[in-house]
């Protein structure tokens, strides 16, 4: 135990890169005195023999973290062929010693995937050695799928001046997602502009998804709609161009104050109609924190951002969802995902109640940070909860360009941990929040299949006639000159 202590003393201290570095040259320093003590030790007899009940005659066995050999002694004398990999020389060196030549890789293992292509070996093992990994690398290492299904774009370039096409690369690389979502958000301040972006980018990410988005060309909205403007036109227009889904924002009290016609109206009426025959998804944000509503909650800084509603021009929270419900009621087999949590994680009898009225709603996890400080202070109950609906839950973290990436892999990495470790971490509202170490299965409900089940494995092509018709039709309505000059340049280079 001393032997391995030493190894890890600087994960104290230091992260990823640097962190792996250093435990490396602590194991070549300890690799003599390791393997005097535990090169045909084993301590842990019944992990091994327990591993051994899962493999078929003849296996081929990977080990992850080898040290000094004790492992292949072990599945050796049963007749196994044993691969090792380690990032220390100096433990294949003392391996060697002790048991003769093997194979034996000496490789950092979040880069296991260069030497090995599907169905190379049987099985993977690894024991003392997974814990030196941050849970980035981890995930890099055992290949884990993540999409983020809920992003979006609201500048051209960020200040140290990347651009938005390549926005979310290094947020994508760091945290090895398999796919992103952005959803466009073309209405109040933005507009149609956003869109457009969110096509250019899913043509230049053809691995990705987008969602777009209706637009309207006043405040209060015309109703009824100008003419080939409908809610059910414009849908038609997104879905020839390419996008996977619809994102509606107009469940949001500001927006839908501004709008000033009810979710229920008939002016969406044959839009959801439509949606709901064809199966499209629907990511839609509804309503806001009830304590938005409360006077007493309502801090300078929460007025500021135009987050209280509670001075009488708003549609009160029960409002606002009771013209949702009736949508639901309207057109039960909506293929919708609610984000945030749908805003009820203080009222999680409401979200079972509503799981088991419409079987094709959903929920994201996305923060609100006042969420995971529920699921934390309730954490018996929700476990339960997650694993009960865990076909019901997508992730996503809500980031935007043009945050930084630093910041999107924060929040990725809080998000992440609460359903994958048992980590306590300081997180959202400045409050530990204790992970729940979900079983695989769950998980990966949550953290990509539930996405694809609803929007599809294979994003839509762009179709670049349609976007330019789009463009040409819509431009007008692009109020910013730096938008329309910047779509005016992608349309040359990449239409």
């Amino acid at each position: 135990e001393k032997v391995r202590k030493r190894a890890r003393s600087s994960e104290k201290i230091m992260t990823s890169n640097q962190k792996r570095d250093s435990v490396k040259k602590n194991y070549d320093l300890i690799a003599n005195k390791y393997s005097e003590e535990f090169g045909e030790y084993i301590e842990d007899l019944d992990v091994h023999e327990e591993f051994e009940k899962h493999l078929a005659k003849d296996s081929k066995i990977l080990d992850l973290g080898a040290g000094s050999g004790r492992t292949y002694a072990y599945f050796n004398k049963k007749g196994f062929s044993y691969i090792g990999l380690d990032f220390s020389k100096e433990m294949k060196d003392s391996a060697y010693k002790l048991h003769g030549e093997f194979p034996y890789i000496v490789n950092d293992m979040v880069n296991v995937k260069n030497h090995f292509d599907n169905n190379n070996v049987d099985a993977v093992f690894a024991v003392y050695s997974l814990f030196h990994l941050p849970m980035e690398d981890l995930k890099k290492a055992i290949n884990e799928k993540v999409i983020d299904g809920h992003l979006h774009i609201e500048g051209i370039y960020r200040e140290n001046g990347d651009h938005f096409l390549e926005g979310f690369e290094q947020y994508r690389k760091e945290k090895g997602i398999k796919a992103l979502n952005i959803a466009s958000l073309p209405s109040g301040k933005r507009d149609v502009a956003n869109n457009i972006m969110c096509a250019f980018y899913k043509l230049q990410h053809p691995q990705d998804f987008a969602h777009g988005g209706l637009i309207y060309t006043d405040y209060p909205a015309p109703n009824p709609a100008p003419k080939g403007m409908s809610p059910y036109e414009q849908y038609k227009e997104l879905m020839e161009i390419g996008f996977d889904g619809i994102k509606m924002l107009e469940g949001k009290p500001q927006l839908h104050k501004l709008i000033a016609i009810p979710l229920c109206d008939d002016y969406f009426n044959e839009f959801f109609e439509a949606i709901e025959k064809d199966g499209t998804h629907l990511l839609f944000h509804v309503n806001d924190p009830e304590e938005f509503w409360d006077p007493a909650f309502a801090t300078d800084d929460l007025r500021a951002r135009g987050w209280f509603y509670g001075d009488g021009d708003y549609a009160s929270n029960e409002e606002v969802y009771r013209q949702i419900y009736a949508v639901l009621e309207k057109h039960p087999t909506l293929c919708a995902t609610f984000a945030h949590f749908f805003f009820y994680s203080k009222q999680p009898k409401k979200l079972e109640n509503l799981f088991e009225a419409y079987p094709n709603v959903c929920i994201d996890v996305t923060p609100g940070g006042e969420m995971f400080v529920s699921f934390s202070e309730n954490s018996e109950y929700y476990t339960e909860f997650f694993k009960k609906y865990s076909e019901r839950i997508l992730f996503g973290t809500d980031s935007t360009f043009p945050y930084g990436a630093n910041d999107m892999e924060w929040i990725c990495d809080r998000v992440y941990r609460y359903f994958a470790t048992t980590d306590t971490v300081k997180s959202f509202c400045d409050k530990e929040i204790i992970g729940i170490n979900l079983p695989n299965e769950y998980k990966e409900n949550i953290f990509y299949k539930n996405f694809e089940r609803r929007v599809g494995t294979e994003p839509k092509k762009i179709n670049k006639e349609a976007l330019k018709r789009y463009i040409e039709k819509y431009k007008h309505l692009i109020r910013e000159k730096e938008y329309l000059d910047e779509i005016e340049r992608l349309s040359k280079e990449l239409l």
